[in-house]
């Protein structure tokens, strides 16, 4: 998949559990910001060849903490269906990487989504790097 710009698109799915989930049987707002990193994560160790966030500051030398972050609800997320979500970076700086993410809730075997977020007005999540004393 590619998005408006060409570029390809990375396509991690979440599997929302029962303990993410508040009394109201929608996942707690504060899981969302978790799945948002976990796919983020998921894209490092797809670039990287299965080295994430972890090894990149480890390993590597670079941390890669967060400055930026914004979300928009569109739909509440449940474990009834699986949250299809969609990474990409938008802008390489010098000392800092931005992405942006949309997902959608997968509902069954359909290749259809319920958007929690449109495509077109994903979230931005600017990182910037930052060299690691850890080595």
């Amino acid at each position: 998949m590619a998005d408006a710009s060409g570029s390809a698109v990375f396509e991690h799915e979440i599997r929302v559990g029962w303990g993410d989930c508040d009394p109201a049987r929608i996942a707690y707002t504060g899981r969302l910001p978790v799945f948002a990193l976990e796919a983020i994560d998921a894209w490092w160790e797809h670039v990287l060849g299965g080295d994430g966030w972890y090894q990149l500051e480890l390993d590597r030398g670079f941390g890669t903490p967060f400055v930026h972050l914004s979300l928009d609800f569109r739909a509440p997320v449940t474990p009834r269906h699986r949250l299809k979500c969609e990474v990409w970076p938008t802008r390489l700086g010098r000392t800092s990487i931005s992405f942006r993410m949309a997902s959608c809730v997968l509902r069954g075997i359909s290749p259809a989504c319920s958007p929690v977020r449109p495509p077109s007005t994903p979230a931005n999540h600017r990182l910037k790097f930052a060299k690691s004393s850890n080595r």
